[in-house]
């Protein structure tokens, strides 16, 4: 790469760069690598091709070092089944599925790894130190001010959630850490305010549960249908592999039950309900609810340009639905531990 630059040959934009690839996007036998998605039932498995926006990268003059590990299919399975080379297999979650990304990126072996779905990037980064900015969908707008750019009369809306905390073990709310983290919101809003924006506190935006659909969980339900529908595809790329559903690779699971249970939620998929009509109605209502309804409600309402809560809450997981961009930025550590939180800013698709 060095000689092609100094010969004037310029691959393109990222000539030189290095990346890492995150293990659930898919990299051909030349590259040297596995694409495992965190499953023994893919260890050592080829794939016949790159994943499109691998080669769109490639022509652009990436490096790709290495993959990143993940929790095993990005969060179907809470921990990995590939054993790390120091501390064996974890059983643990590492809250998003971009940890190994996010771990990557701030020891130095790259600038930018990873994928976001919801809470991928966002979580993990949180806990590594790592700054992300997360785009939105295709039609949406990333919020990502340059240096140079100033904005005038700049509004900022806080909110002031419920917070739902979680730990590496199971889910319980830390008190001195939630005070911790409402103590620094505010703080933030007080030196944005002293700047000359426009604040606004306690703004209300939907819970978590006001999402159901029929009485169930309308995005466990997408998750399950989408997973169960798209996996065959997926496994249709791979040479030479036994695992061509949800039903063969719950069976390899239970086949290798030492290294492979407790089977997560996998084994709830080979059941999963929802037809392909209710999944589309279920899209619908998700994208409207936390669209419509939720974060352009407020934006509206309260006349704000971003909302910021902090991280340990769901408002991630509604910016998904709403298909709307996402930044983590750095807000201070956890005095029992020294564990970093950062506060989740969302912006509006409009601009």
């Amino acid at each position: 790469m060095d000689d092609e630059r100094a010969r004037g040959k310029i691959r393109g934009p990222f000539h030189g760069i290095s990346m890492l690839i995150k293990d659930n996007i898919m990299a051909e036998a030349s590259l040297g690598v596995d694409t495992t998605c965190g499953s023994l039932a893919l260890k050592g498995v080829k794939v016949k091709r790159n994943a499109a926006v691998e080669n769109s990268i490639l022509n652009g003059g990436i490096i790709i070092i290495g993959k990143t590990n993940l929790s095993e299919w990005a969060g179907k399975n809470e921990g990995s089944a590939k054993e790390d080379r120091f501390f064996g297999r974890s059983i643990q979650s590492p809250a998003g599925s971009s940890t190994g990304s996010a771990v990557g990126v701030s020891a130095g072996f790259a600038p930018v790894s990873g994928t976001e779905t919801n809470g991928s990037i966002v979580q993990p980064s949180g806990r590594s130190g790592v700054h992300t900015c997360p785009d939105g969908n295709s039609d949406g707008q990333t919020f990502d001010p340059q240096p140079h750019y100033k904005l005038e009369n700049p509004t900022s809306g806080f909110v002031d959630l419920e917070l739902g905390y979680f730990s590496s073990v199971e889910d319980d709310e830390v008190p001195e850490l939630t005070a911790r983290m409402r103590r620094e919101i505010a703080n933030a809003a007080n030196r944005i305010e002293a700047k000359g924006a426009k604040v606004v506190q306690n703004a209300v935006l939907l819970q978590y549960d006001d999402f159901d659909l029929d009485g169930y969980d309308g995005l466990e339900g997408i998750w399950d249908h989408d997973f169960a529908t798209e996996l065959e595809k997926f496994l249709a790329a791979y040479k030479d592999t036994s695992i061509s559903s949800v039903a063969d690779l719950v069976q390899f699971n239970n086949d290798h039950a030492n290294v492979e249970l407790p089977p997560g939620t996998i084994i709830h998929v080979v059941d999963q309900f929802m037809s392909d009509e209710s999944c589309e109605r279920a899209k619908t209502h998700m994208r409207d609810k936390a669209g419509r309804q939720g974060f352009d409600k407020v934006f509206s309402e309260h006349g704000v340009d971003v909302l910021v809560t902090p991280q340990d809450c769901q408002v991630s997981t509604i910016a998904a639905m709403a298909g709307y961009p996402i930044e983590i930025a750095p807000l201070g550590h956890a005095e029992f531990n020294d564990r970093g939180f950062r506060m989740l800013v969302v912006a509006s698709r409009k601009g």
